[in-house]
């Protein structure tokens, strides 16, 4: 079966777009990595309960993306200052209502 031309740039646009979506998506890891997945330092810890669901899965996470010395510990502290960060002044506007 012969392809036209019309299809083979069809298919070279689509190879372009897989391409462009691969490196959006490595990119993104990326960011995920140095946002999530660096070791933090935490000092005095407290337990904090989560169900075995949620826990295996940032256990997988941590797992296929953390470094050696990461836990779900350090991802959850990663995750908890993040959402504290992002949500700083509207907590504190909420606190005011």
């Amino acid at each position: 079966m012969r392809t036209t031309e019309k299809e083979n740039m069809a298919m070279t646009a689509e190879n372009r777009e897989q391409k462009s979506s691969l490196a959006t998506c490595k990119e993104a890891l990326a960011d995920y990595k140095r946002i999530y997945l660096p070791v933090p330092s935490i000092e005095d810890r407290k337990p904090v309960f989560l169900s075995k669901e949620t826990r295996d899965r940032l256990d997988r996470i941590v797992r296929l993306f953390g470094e050696r010395k990461m836990s779900v510990s350090g991802l959850t502290e990663n995750i908890v200052r993040r959402h504290l960060e992002v949500y700083e002044k509207e907590i504190d506007e909420w606190r005011k209502l």
